[in-house]
This record gives C-alpha cells, structure tokens and sequence, in this order.
C-alpha cells in the first residue's frame, strides 16, 4: 500500500490495538514512518539488492523509528560479480540490517527469468526437487554455478558469524 492517506488512517487505526505487527515495505516518509511505529510495526522485510545511498538510507529511517529489517537478498543476479555479492555482505554488516535472508536466484517454472534462461540455454537442472532457491539450478553469468553456491554459503556464514539477530 503505497496511499500515503490510506496508511495514515490505517496505521492511525491501528495505534489503540497495541499489537506488534510485520509487512512488507512502508511507503518511505517520516510521517508515515511514525505513524507506523506507533501502531507498532515491529519490522519490515526489505528487499536489498545493491548498496546504493537509496537503499542505506531506507534502512536508516527504519532504524530511526525503531523498526527492525529482515533483508531479503537474491544472489545470483547477471549483474552481480563475485565481488559485488561480498561488498553486498559487507553493506548489510555496515548498516547493521537486523536480519538477512539469502536466496539463490531460482527460475520457477512459467516465470519470466525461466523463460529468459531457458532460451539462453542456461537452464541446467530440471530436477523440481533442486529449486528450492539455495541451491544454483542455472549458469550464472558472471562466475561458475558452484562458485555461486560457495557465495551463498559466504554470504550466511558471514552475515551470521557473531550468531545472528540479537534481541
């Protein structure tokens, strides 16, 4: 929900409940921010996808109104090089996204990135048991399939290193 009035009633409604809720992402304005904190927005799911300024300060106002993120980061992108996967890793360290959930870009059947992949022959496995978004069922652009599974490993070991979320 993206209506600026509809969140302010809503989250306005919701204040006197006093119940602790998640969603996905909260229209990126201070007051709607507060607003949402008040009626008691626990945390966000947020997407994170580079390590632009957009997206470290979108992770800040949540922070500055209390509001906790669980990043979810899909690995494996054409764009993303072995080097951009482990400068992703560092950023979410450095803006200290409360938790993080890695997946393996994974091209379900009758989605458009299959349907790209499959004509670019880089589709490798059919084996439905495999796509399960941590393991790599297609060649990656810019490194070898198994090098991307190692960065997956990466990527959680290293997020998670100091044991994860702490309450």
């Amino acid at each position: 929900a993206q209506d600026r009035q509809w969140l302010k009633d809503l989250f306005t409604a919701m204040a006197p409940l006093k119940k602790k809720w998640v969603c996905h992402p909260i229209l990126n304005d201070d007051e709607i921010l507060k607003l949402a904190a008040d009626a008691g927005a626990w945390y966000v799911y947020q997407a994170v996808f580079n390590t632009s300024d957009v997206i470290r300060d979108r992770i800040r106002r949540l922070k500055d109104h209390g509001i906790g993120i669980e990043g979810t980061i899909i690995l494996g992108t054409d764009d993303q090089s072995e080097d951009d996967i482990k400068r992703l890793v560092d950023f979410l360290l450095e803006v200290e996204l409360d938790l993080a959930e890695f997946t393996i870009m994974t091209p379900f059947m009758h989605s458009p990135i299959r349907r790209k992949f499959e004509e670019e022959g880089r589709i490798l496995s059919n084996d439905w048991s495999l796509y399960t978004a941590d393991k790599v069922v297609f060649q990656p652009k810019q490194m070898t399939p198994a090098k991307l599974q190692e960065l997956y490993h990466y990527a959680w070991d290293t997020f998670y290193a100091d044991g994860g979320y702490q309450l």
